[in-house]
């Protein structure tokens, strides 16, 4: 965790996003979500969450693609981050999307 103290009346706790190093993630290619999941679990990893996709895609090199979380939102639709750190829901059927695992 990481302390910022604003002014001289706040102290506010973040959790520091900045731990994992992009190296020790895993690139996997376009899948649908459900073999996103499996794929990531076969490896002993998972799919990232958003704040850490928000900063991986910080990369300028990364532009105008999306790639999958691990947050579900109902059993047909889970979230995807795109480039651009938005994120939106996408139909876990949708194979166009980008998959990375994360230790």
């Amino acid at each position: 965790m990481k302390q910022i103290i604003l002014g001289l009346t706040f102290l506010l706790t973040i959790p520091c996003v900045y731990s994992q190093s992009k190296s020790e993630w895993a690139y996997k290619g376009k899948m649908n979500w459900n073999d996103a999941k499996t794929m990531c679990e076969s490896l002993g990893m998972s799919l990232p969450k958003e704040h850490q996709l928000r900063n991986y895609l910080r990369d300028p090199e990364i532009k105008n693609v999306s790639y999958w979380t691990n947050k579900e939102m109902s059993a047909t639709t889970a979230y995807c981050v795109f480039a651009n750190g938005n994120s939106y829901p996408e139909s876990k059927d949708n194979n166009k999307v980008h998959t990375v695992c994360v230790p």
